[in-house]
């Protein structure tokens, strides 16, 4: 069995994130931070943060689909959305109304979008990475260091700490399913598979994954 050390990224993994179409012509930090409680994303019925204003208690992992029903009980699509959930995590745009797709616009903490376009039809509340890659975070709560991989061959075995550091939670954001493995840097324990655009908390850590 090979055995390679997979190109690791290490960051913040901050800044927005724009996957093909953009979800609205300004997805990018706003001038002046929207009014929206902590540990919350807020969606607006207008444009640029105005209008009628829902905090949503989002659940990492569910999907909402973007037509809200605001306070005053009527309903109507969400016209801008900001993301204040958390460092750890990044709102996900999608265009189909399952979230069953791949994710098309990443909006990263203290980030919004001021207008949404019409392609953009649920959105989830995920841990932060870049499409493409397998990220992995130090802590099972997503917290602490991050860094990715973004692994080009099947079957091949790479390892998945970065110098002492070994992961307790990964998101896979590749369009393979990915083998975690127990042993150091070799690929022959499993712990678990992580499915395509799955995150999970690995509380034991792992040493080692591989694309299916």
């Amino acid at each position: 069995m090979f055995r390679r050390t997979a190109r690791l990224v290490l960051g913040t993994l901050m800044g927005a994130t724009l996957l093909g179409t953009a979800l609205s012509s300004a997805a990018s930090a706003a001038p002046a931070d929207p009014d929206c409680g902590t540990k919350r994303v807020c969606v607006w019925s207008e444009a640029n943060y105005t209008g009628k204003k829902k905090e949503v208690d989002t659940k990492a992992g569910q999907c909402y689909r973007l037509t809200a029903t605001w306070p005053d009980g009527t309903s109507s699509r969400v016209a801008s959305i900001y993301n204040n959930r958390s460092e750890v995590a990044q709102v996900e745009a999608f265009d189909d109304e399952n979230c069953s797709n791949a994710p098309y616009a990443l909006i990263r903490f203290k980030q919004g979008a001021t207008g949404v376009s019409d392609r953009a039809k649920a959105i989830r509340v995920a841990p932060r990475c870049d499409g493409g890659r397998v990220c992995f975070y130090e802590n099972g709560d997503f917290s602490g260091k991050s860094w990715a991989s973004s692994p080009s061959l099947a079957s091949v075995c790479y390892n998945s700490r970065h110098g002492g550091n070994v992961p307790h939670a990964i998101y896979n954001m590749t369009g393979n399913t990915v083998q975690t493995f127990s042993n150091d840097g070799w690929c022959f324990t499993n712990v678990g598979n992580i499915a395509v655009r799955e995150f999970r908390s690995m509380p034991n850590g792992f040493k080692a994954f591989k694309l299916a």
